[in-house]
């Protein structure tokens, strides 16, 4: 895949999600269960970042007759950085657990916005990142880097990267926009150094979601119990 070509999907995938993504998290109709309008919202937004950022990039791989393993989905040396795999996962939640105590942060996270959490609302919380994530770095760290990868070499294609992946924060302020930055630098030098996406994945996901759940423990309003016999919607 060329990678000029890449960028430019990649580019327009991520500026049509951005478009879609408030039509997508107004969820069902506001006439029915608060419940299911919040859940329905946010699966329909990880929903969409699925298509648009894992089956279309897929698709186009697919039908230009290279092989997707060779686009970060193959092994890799995963297992001669093992202490990445497992140290910098830990490192990211002990940072979180300290940057989510910020009213910012908790102001934009969870996404979900329950005061009860049970472990059914977290099971959909965990399973929309995991899916959400696995398209999202296939597309940034996957088809986008390994193509400018193949075409301009390692400087060219981090820096293209960066400023796609700096682009899709936009929307969440410019903390988070410049926090991209060395984060997607990070990312992206690990996926040149293992030559597959799956600890920058598990980087990710773990950033994620213990950003999610730490910012429900903190939530003065919310609590993780068992059951929803007195939930509401915040």
């Amino acid at each position: 895949m060329p990678g000029i070509t890449a960028t430019i999907t990649a580019f327009i995938l991520t500026i049509l999600f951005l478009l879609v993504k408030p039509v997508a998290a107004r969820g069902y109709p506001r006439s029915g269960s608060k419940t299911l309008h919040t859940v329905s919202g946010f699966s329909l937004v990880k929903l969409t970042g699925v298509v648009l950022f894992g089956v279309l990039p897929l698709l186009v791989l697919l039908s230009s007759g290279v092989d997707p393993a060779e686009y970060g989905l193959q092994k890799g040396d995963n297992t001669g950085y093992w202490y990445l795999f497992i140290g910098l996962p830990l490192l990211i939640v002990v940072i979180s657990a300290f940057a989510s105590r910020n009213q910012e942060t908790m102001n934009l996270y969870p996404d979900l916005k329950f005061r009860t959490w049970t472990p059914g609302r977290l099971t959909i919380l965990t399973a929309g990142w995991l899916l959400y994530l696995t398209a999202y770095e296939f597309l940034f760290r996957g088809f986008l880097f390994f193509s400018c990868y193949y075409s301009f070499g390692f400087t060219t294609a981090a820096i293209i990267n960066i400023v796609l992946y700096s682009l899709a924060h936009i929307p969440k302020g410019i903390k988070e926009t410049a926090g991209a930055i060395p984060f997607g630098l990070l990312l992206c030098w690990i996926t040149w150094l293992t030559g597959s996406i799956w600890i920058p994945l598990i980087a990710h996901l773990s950033l994620a979601l213990s950003t999610q759940y730490f910012a429900i423990y903190h939530h003065a309003e919310m609590k993780f119990r068992w059951s929803v016999k007195s939930s509401k919607v915040l």
